[in-house]
């Protein structure tokens, strides 16, 4: 009798669900159907590496050259900063950093109409650093860039919707 009750719980729920337009989170980019885009930035950028992985995602072409593409996204003025958040007043020694990474998007479209232009975006993130453990402390650095540049290339693709 209880499993019997569990199933129709769980068949309401999902009828609720559906019921109500719930869809999964994805790219959403449909819009952009056969569209190609060209990625203008500095060479050699993490962050438009990432944002092309992002695009191909999404099934989105990514051009090689700006003639043969419908949109062009520029990532200019790319910088990544490292800045003292807070020193031991025992030792003197740095105990926590914060990464700044930002860049300024703009989208030119089909008619080289700008259509967002010259927007920032910015991720700022902090960790602990420890002297003893520094070669760690390295790689988690890396990490979190990593992960900033998900996280504006994510806000991108967001931005494309």
């Amino acid at each position: 009798m209880k499993a019997c009750i569990k199933t129709v719980v769980i068949i309401l729920v999902f009828a609720n669900l559906v019921a109500c337009g719930f869809q999964m989170r994805g790219s959403n980019l449909d819009n952009l159907g056969d569209s190609t885009i060209f990625i203008q930035s500095r060479s050699g950028s993490d962050l438009a590496l990432e944002l092309k992985k992002h695009l191909a995602y999404s099934d989105i072409s990514v051009s090689d050259s700006p003639g043969n593409a419908d949109y062009i996204i520029a990532l200019d003025d790319e910088t990544y900063e490292r800045d003292i958040l807070s020193v031991s007043a025992e030792t003197g020694k740095v105990e926590e950093y914060e990464l700044f990474t930002s860049i300024l998007l703009s989208i030119r479209g089909p008619d080289g109409k700008k259509l967002v232009t010259a927007e920032p975006l910015v991720a700022r993130r902090d960790y602990i650093f420890n002297q003893d453990s520094a070669l760690g402390k390295f790689d988690e650095e890396e990490q979190i860039r990593r992960e900033m540049n998900d996280q504006i290339a994510a806000a991108i693709i967001r931005r494309l919707r």
